[in-house]
């Protein structure tokens, strides 16, 4: 009987501390995901940014006639395709990243 109950108290030792461990494992993981989620958000925040600032110097140049309004509607459409470009990249790094760290 006592073997048993020693057995027991062994099997569910081993059984918790598996347990605890798998969950730290887990948490490290999904920790280093959360990180990752933030650069790539800060990444598109930076991108748009980038966007925001060469739209306004397209107005500055169009209202001090550097260019016409068809080079600024060009150069804005274009600078849109690429923010789009770049910010779809991120979220294709970000989700192989998401796969990659739930693998291991």
């Amino acid at each position: 009987m006592k073997t048993k109950s020693i057995l027991t108290i062994i099997t569910i030792f081993l059984f918790t501390t598996f347990l605890s461990a798998q969950e730290k494992d887990l948490k490290g993981k999904l920790k280093e995901i959360k990180d990752a989620k933030k650069i790539a958000e800060n990444t598109r925040i930076s991108i748009r940014n980038i966007r925001r600032d060469a739209n306004e110097a397209l107005k500055k140049a169009l209202k001090d006639h550097e260019i016409t309004e068809d080079q600024e509607k060009q150069s804005l459409d274009e600078i849109q395709k690429l923010t789009d470009k770049y910010i779809k990249e991120i979220d294709t790094i970000l989700e192989k990243k998401e796969k990659e760290v739930l693998e291991v």
